[in-house]
């Protein structure tokens, strides 16, 4: 597995790039899905839930490497990947897409599954699956060669170990969810109940129909100014097809089109247009108009 230069600062939680800094998943999760999670739960009794989750971790990474088990959380969590046969390959790995995210991996396995340790009152396997679906997706960016395997969660509570196993969230929904976070973009989760609603998702969605239309039209502008400089240069050069490893380009001669005027051909000839005319059915669509 390839080792990221993102540097990880302990003290303030920091990930740091060429003096860039990168957002934690922590943070995307907050500000797109589980803004409330926390809400009621007073300052006081957070930090100190998450220096107690730290110290654990902490332990739990200590016995991977070491063998040395400092508390009962840690005795439990080796207990489990004893009877689960779990063999670690690296823990607290950073990975990131060296652009704008980072995060640690809590556990990686021989099977490049990903685990993640909780040591919450309760385990929101829900959160869970955005959380590791993410390092997932991470993981994949950093390791191109490598596929992530199956994502768990060990939740150390109440004097045992438990290992649950969450879905993956697909590619596409990770990336559309980090696009919307970079760009500062509503993301929506929840699909309509009824027409009015679905209006409504139209409406709070409708910042990133805008964007993406207009890259996706400066992306066709660029590939057209493209393909006119490369077909003056082939011209000049008398080159007729150019091919890389994953594309080629193949100079087309100019010609004559041949057609046929079907508006004058239904107006003075209408049974024979009537005669050769083709029905085909095509699907419901909506057709959206960026004013």
């Amino acid at each position: 597995m390839k080792i990221s230069n993102v540097i990880f600062n302990e003290s303030d939680h920091t990930y740091i790039l060429d003096g860039k800094h990168l957002q934690g998943v922590t943070g995307i999760l907050k500000r797109n899905l589980f803004a409330d999670k926390y809400a009621d739960v007073p300052e006081s009794v957070l930090k100190k839930a998450s220096e107690r989750g730290t110290a654990i971790h902490e332990a739990c990474r200590f016995a991977d490497i070491f063998g040395l088990i400092e508390c009962d959380e840690a005795g439990h969590y080796v207990a489990l990947c004893r009877s689960e046969n779990i063999r670690s390959i690296a823990n607290e790995y950073l990975v990131s897409d060296n652009e704008n995210y980072a995060t640690m991996i809590d556990m990686v396995d021989e099977n490049y599954n990903l685990y993640d340790i909780k040591t919450t009152s309760v385990l929101d396997e829900e959160y869970l699956s955005w959380q590791l679906s993410i390092n997932a997706h991470l993981f994949e960016i950093q390791n191109p060669h490598l596929k992530a395997g199956k994502l768990f969660g060990i939740w150390l509570r109440n004097g045992e170990a438990k290992l649950v196993q969450v879905r993956r969230i697909d590619k596409e929904t990770i990336e559309t969810l980090l696009y919307c976070d970079q760009n500062g973009l509503p993301y929506i989760v929840e699909k309509p109940a009824n027409v009015e609603d679905a209006i409504q998702k139209l409406s709070d969605l409708e910042q990133i129909i805008i964007v993406q239309k207009a890259e996706i039209e400066a992306i066709e502008k660029r590939q057209e100014d493209l393909k006119a400089f490369l077909l003056e240069q082939m011209e000049k050069a008398g080159v007729k097809k150019w091919e890389t490893g994953n594309i080629a380009v193949t100079y087309v001669a100019p010609s004559t089109r041949t057609t046929i005027d079907s508006r004058r051909l239904k107006d003075e000839e209408p049974e024979i247009y009537n005669s050769y005319t083709k029905y085909t059915e095509t699907k419901q669509s909506l057709r959206i108009k960026i004013k």
